[in-house]
């Protein structure tokens, strides 16, 4: 794995498999075993989202109702017809998702279970179309990708704040820059023992990271294991699980330590950028995928992001183009200015 890391930066520690023909840097059999793995699962669903869909649901269904007079499977079913036409994929992947849910899991009183299942099956068949008029997502106010003098200035800014979230958030931002970790990943994230060569110790650090969207095998297994080398930034990522062991210990959830990080680095944003779209912690996970596009191949993107698939990181994260100067390997890159994640400049 180390023949391919032009410059220090995080990379995927690959589990041990069942299959012993599948080397330990052998990416693709590594997905691929997941991949199979995932076709005999059964779908999952955490009881934290069967808990939204039916909060959702039962939304849905009251505004149907207000608005047809009816309830019946039948009237469902022609209101997100309708409602199709002025809403994102994503929204009617929710609806649709939360509705079935509604319908199959639980005793609706709809006594006719032939119209039932059949309206089911309508439902599922329902496909985005274009959107017409459809309200911004909040999304589109974040920023995808950011610059190194940006992200320097900014940095700069929050550690001299008066604000002790703001220099908290900066070594959140930073850390997740390191990992590419999604903001929810923080909260189980631990550090590893090494294994016992004192240089290696010197050298790097490796972080177990509970994968965040792990039902349904949308993900590369429950965990992720990453190496961070020092000179990639493993402080950061030290700072970031003692900002969130402290915060504990005084009695602060999770939750609400990424809801202070994330308003501190919005308020920091907007008083020296000003105008949207402004930097979020996502961002920086972003940046990690536009970086890491140019040091690995896909297969090796997508283990650090905790994909299965490859076209996760290659459809909708930070694209290559993005990636910073320091991890680009060409001539026209030599002479401008490299970014480094060290107290020095920082």
């Amino acid at each position: 794995m180390d023949s391919i890391v032009k410059k220090p930066f995080a990379r995927p520690l690959i589990e041990p498999t069942m299959d012993k023909s599948i080397s330990a840097n052998d990416t693709n059999g590594y997905l691929q075993s997941i991949h199979d793995k995932r076709e005999k699962q059964t779908p999952t669903r955490s009881e934290s989202t069967e808990r939204a869909y039916l909060r959702r649901a039962t939304s849905l269904i009251a505004t149907i109702e207000a608005a047809t007079g009816e309830r019946t499977p039948s009237s469902i079913h022609q209101w997100l017809l309708v409602k199709n036409k002025t809403i994102r994929p994503s929204t009617l992947r929710l609806y649709r998702s939360a509705l079935l849910f509604y319908m199959g899991s639980i005793d609706c009183g709809y006594s006719d279970e032939g119209e039932l299942k059949s309206t089911m099956d309508l439902i599922r068949e329902i496909r985005p179309t274009k959107t017409i008029n459809a309200p911004a997502k909040t999304s589109s106010s974040k920023l995808k990708t950011i610059k190194e003098k940006q992200l320097l200035h900014l940095v700069v800014e929050m550690q001299a704040s008066k604000f002790k979230w703001d220099a908290i958030a900066a070594d959140v931002l930073l850390g997740t820059i390191v990992t590419g970790l999604r903001p929810i990943e923080w909260e189980g994230a631990q550090i590893l023992p090494c294994d016992g060569n004192s240089k290696q110790e010197a050298d790097e650090i490796i972080l177990l990271v509970q994968n965040a969207k792990a039902t349904n095998g949308r993900s590369c297994g429950d965990t992720r294991t990453l190496v961070i080398p020092n000179q990639a930034g493993a402080e950061f990522v030290l700072k970031t699980i003692c900002h969130r062991d402290s915060q504990k210990a005084c009695g602060i959830s999770f939750g609400s330590f990424i809801k202070q990080t994330s308003r501190a680095l919005a308020r920091s944003w907007k008083k020296i950028y000003g105008s949207e779209p402004s930097a979020s912690l996502y961002t920086a996970r972003h940046q990690f995928s536009a970086n890491a596009k140019n040091l690995y191949p896909r297969t090796v993107v997508a283990l650090l992001l905790g994909h299965v698939s490859e076209e996760t990181a290659s459809v909708h994260y930070g694209k290559r183009r993005s990636g910073w100067c320091i991890y680009k390997d060409t001539e026209k890159d030599v002479d401008k200015p490299k970014f480094f994640f060290t107290p020095k400049n920082l």
